[in-house]
């Protein structure tokens, strides 16, 4: 059993705030309206090497990641460059081959700490196994600012990229978050959460 916090889940909606939610990794939810299931989520990645404090979640359309502390981006005297930006991988295999799935949106839950002049950037990027066509979608945060950063589900990805049918193709989603800014100042981001929203198709 793993615990999820910083997320709460509401009927439609996620709003971000202090909660816990129980995840059984042994026993993933099925979806009711898309009608999908995941049947596994392996991590890895600089912010979430060999999947630790890691974990998933599924609630009707929504595909929620947790990823690892170590997705904590920082920058400042003493931090190396490969600090500034972590990453983290999601490869998510499903149950059911006779429906196409894709992202129609993504939301995102970062605690950035940043001084003026710097800047925290989330991307997402996400292919099915065997496809050359990539999916994307961007937000950048510029300081001076100290809090909870959020996306809930706004803003346009860049296309559909939709799993071929009838298929087992596993969809991997890559989360990196980099922060910049004057090397003799702070700053830090991390990013806890990240929210694929899929919608399907019948075959």
């Amino acid at each position: 059993m793993k615990t999820l916090t910083a997320l709460a889940l509401c009927l439609g909606y996620a709003s971000f705030a202090q909660a816990q939610v129980d995840l059984d990794m042994s026993n993933p939810l099925d979806v009711g309206r898309t009608r999908f299931g995941i049947d596994s989520v392996t991590f890895n990645g600089t912010g979430c090497a060999g999947g630790q404090g890691t974990g998933y979640l599924v609630q009707n359309d929504i595909l929620w990641l947790k990823f690892a502390d170590a997705q904590t981006a920082t920058s400042g005297p003493g931090t190396s460059l490969s600090a500034s930006r972590r990453n983290c991988s999601a490869i998510i295999n499903f149950k059911n081959s006779n429906r196409s799935y894709a992202v129609e949106s993504v939301a995102f839950y970062v605690e950035a700490d940043l001084p003026a002049q710097n800047a925290a950037n989330v991307s997402v990027n996400w292919f099915f196994e065997g496809q050359g066509q990539t999916g994307s979608f961007a937000k950048t945060l510029n300081g001076d600012y100290y809090g909870v950063w959020t996306n809930t589900f706004e803003g346009a990805v860049s296309g559909d990229i939709w799993k071929p049918c009838g298929a087992d193709r596993a969809m991997t989603v890559n989360g990196a978050i980099r922060v910049t800014g004057p090397r003799e100042q702070e700053s830090k981001a991390q990013w806890q959460i990240l929210g694929v929203r899929l919608k399907s198709r019948s075959c």
